[in-house]
């Protein structure tokens, strides 16, 4: 945990924080899904193309129920959590989690955790009662994470995709926000 809560830092994303979430989310996958998806897939991400996919989505009007925060701990950023309107049919009525972040020096300090709480706070004040992510199967660390935040595996949600050449399972952990 962080000893000093006025280290840290959370707040909605401006478009200048751009350089830092593409940074957070192409170095975060790099330590994260190391051993669970292709090397080279890995290898192939690139923080200046992260960087003009975050921007559009940024600059896009029409994604209005999209949020992102960003934390800083003493004054550096740390990570990041993007949310909204469920995407998934099934799941309409609900808030997601699209992403959440950090990069590797600032796990297992409560930067997830408050990250998480502030996104469950805003889509609670935007009337969801409960919400959702979706979380590969094999990442073990986050799903440790998820549920010690209370959540829960949905065990009948569930996608098949790739990522690279590699067939990979997403699974769903929902969390009630009140």
């Amino acid at each position: 945990m962080i000893k000093d809560a006025h280290l840290v830092e959370i707040r909605d994303c401006e478009f200048s924080d751009m350089p830092d979430v593409a940074r957070i989310h192409v170095m975060s996958w790099k330590d994260t899904y190391r051993g669970l998806v292709p090397q080279d897939y890995l290898d192939g991400l690139s923080i200046e193309v992260r960087q003009r996919g975050w921007e559009g989505i940024f600059r896009d009007e029409t994604n209005e129920d999209s949020n992102v925060f960003i934390a800083y701990v003493d004054n550096v950023p740390a990570g990041f959590v993007s949310f909204g309107r469920a995407r998934d049919v099934s799941m309409k009525g609900k808030g997601e989690i699209y992403a959440i972040y950090l990069l590797k020096e600032f796990w297992s300090k409560g930067v997830g955790f408050s990250l998480f709480k502030k996104a469950g706070e805003a889509l609670l004040k935007a009337g969801f009662s409960e919400c959702y992510l979706w979380v590969l199967d094999t990442n073990k660390n986050a799903i440790d994470s998820y549920l010690r935040w209370g959540g829960s595996l949905a065990g009948a949600l569930s996608k098949n995709e790739h990522i690279g050449s590699q067939p990979i399972k997403e699974i769903v952990v929902r969390f009630s926000l009140v």
